[in-house]
């Protein structure tokens, strides 16, 4: 073969070899052989099995969970085969890759604010494909480090899931990203879409409604996921709030069990939501939410499944976070089977439950219009410590004992002195006074000093002074009066002597 041939063969199986490995250099999700996929979901177990270095692995071809033989910190595990595009860039700044990595609770150089969302996540790309990975783990992925898995994620049980995407796809996950107001700590995103660069640069949020999104989103391999995302300014639970109301159904809500205010389940919305308080994988003994820090939702009976962000907590109701759900009976059906005991609903007062109507009526057999509420017959309750107040100030006797209605919660009625009464005609004037006023400052100052009344109270005994029984000419009828007045000639003969 002659030189010139000889280069022009080189020349081509050279360009030939650049092709493939840029081929093979799409950035996706991949599994326990370094397999590409299109999406997964992980669950570590908690430290009481294998150090919390296990964990169950679930793709659209396993039909279920399937117990990896690799730990979670293995550098030949799900987690760093995904990962190691990101890992490569660290050693050799590869052209064409970018990435974000964000979390409420970064590694140590870093401290999120907590005006930024409760979300955690990382997101990689080139000009053909991406992942999103969203995960529970604080610390994780650690700054800057091949050894990318923190010593800290091992106590407690943990989710990702990890979906492959086109490049397009990421503007759309950079407004969820918005959203959600993610907190990034390392990124480098120059030649990305200004989506995703504004998040990484903490620059951009929501400035008007509304304080919410939901975008559906699919896959390369073409696989819809649902993905929900909240601002701080929603203000309302994630998963009773939003979730439930989009997918028009109950959810069993796990997330991590030791919040300072935690939110119980709730029934008082039309879509039910639970908590989960124990979880039970396959082949493994019952573990509780307090050493499983995952987030997740499901809906009973099989349907939608959801990896999420958030906890279900008071504080959290105001900030950002988000969640990405898919519709697959089987997926579902196994989360389900897993959720071992939840919470049942607390008892909702009366006066605080809404009335929805759902069709027809088995009592009147007649149909109503759905979401009509039943006019309040008891306006008076929210008034009962006012008017039991003024009746105690009276001088009319008989007037002065009071009944709580019957919905009346028992916070409130612990309250209220146990008597019924008949009010006086300056009763119902002041109660009307306040009911169109709405002065809330004279409110709490009435409740106040209605609670002075119960501990010293107009006839009860108070040193030094005479008690004055509550109707002339019927001193020392009850025995209330009778006990006050012995202790009062006990303690004037005491200090005549």
């Amino acid at each position: 073969m002659d030189m010139p041939k000889y280069r022009t063969m080189m020349a081509l199986l050279f360009s030939i070899g650049i092709l493939c490995q840029e081929c093979n250099s799409d950035v996706t999700c991949k599994n326990d052989k370094d397999k590409e996929v299109d999406w997964y979901i992980l669950y570590k177990f908690p430290g009481m099995e294998n150090g919390g270095l296990s964990y169950l692995y679930m793709d659209e071809s396993t039909n279920g969970w399937v117990l990896s033989r690799e730990n979670i910190n293995s550098e030949s595990g799900t987690l760093a085969n995904t990962l190691k595009p990101l890992l490569d860039f660290y050693k050799k700044k590869t052209e064409g890759f970018g990435y974000m990595l964000y979390s409420d609770q970064p590694p140590d150089l870093y401290v999120a604010p907590p005006s930024f969302g409760h979300s955690k996540g990382v997101v990689m790309l080139d000009r053909n494909t991406g992942v999103w990975l969203s995960h529970s783990t604080p610390k994780f992925p650690t700054y800057r480090n091949k050894r990318f898995w923190p010593t800290s994620g091992n106590a407690n049980a943990q989710t990702f899931m990890c979906v492959t995407y086109s490049y397009n796809d990421f503007i759309e996950i950079g407004l969820q990203l918005k959203y959600i107001h993610a907190y990034s700590y390392d990124s480098e995103l120059s030649t990305f879409p200004n989506e995703l660069r504004c998040v990484a640069q903490r620059s951009c949020y929501p400035k008007r409604e509304p304080w919410s999104r939901v975008k559906t989103l699919t896959s390369v391999g073409g696989q819809k996921f649902h993905s929900f995302a909240k601002y701080k300014r929603f203000g309302d639970d994630l998963y009773s709030g939003f979730i439930a109301k989009e997918l028009g159904k109950d959810l069993y809500v796990k997330s991590w069990g030791k919040m300072r205010r935690s939110l119980p389940s709730n029934c008082s919305v039309p879509h039910h939501v639970y908590n989960v308080k124990e979880v039970q994988l396959p082949n493994m003994e019952p573990f509780t939410d307090t050493v499983d820090h995952s987030k997740w939702c499901v809906t009973p009976g099989g349907g939608w499944t959801c990896i999420a962000d958030m906890n279900r907590e008071v504080s959290q109701m105001d900030r950002g976070g988000g969640a990405m759900c898919i519709e697959n009976s089987g997926i579902a059906q196994v989360f389900t089977d897993m959720t071992k005991r939840y919470d049942p609903c607390e008892p909702v007062p009366l006066h605080n439950q809404k009335v929805f109507n759902t069709g027809k009526s088995p009592a009147a057999g007649k149909s109503k219009k759905i979401g009509k509420k039943k006019p309040n017959k008891k306006p008076l309750a929210p008034f009962a410590p006012w008017l039991t107040l003024c009746c105690t100030k009276t001088e009319a006797c008989g007037c002065c004992s009071f009944t709580p209605p019957n919905h009346i919660s028992s916070y409130q009625s612990r309250n209220v002195n146990q008597q019924s009464f008949n009010p006086k005609p300056a009763c119902l004037l002041l109660l009307f006074f306040f009911s169109f006023s709405k002065l809330y400052l004279l409110h709490v100052m009435f409740i106040f000093s209605m609670k002075i009344n119960r501990l010293k109270g107009s006839h009860r005994f108070i040193r030094g002074h005479k008690p004055v029984t509550s109707c002339p000419g019927r001193e020392g009828t009850s025995r209330q009066e009778r006990q006050e007045q012995q202790r009062w000639h006990m303690w004037k003969n005491k200090t005549d002597s």
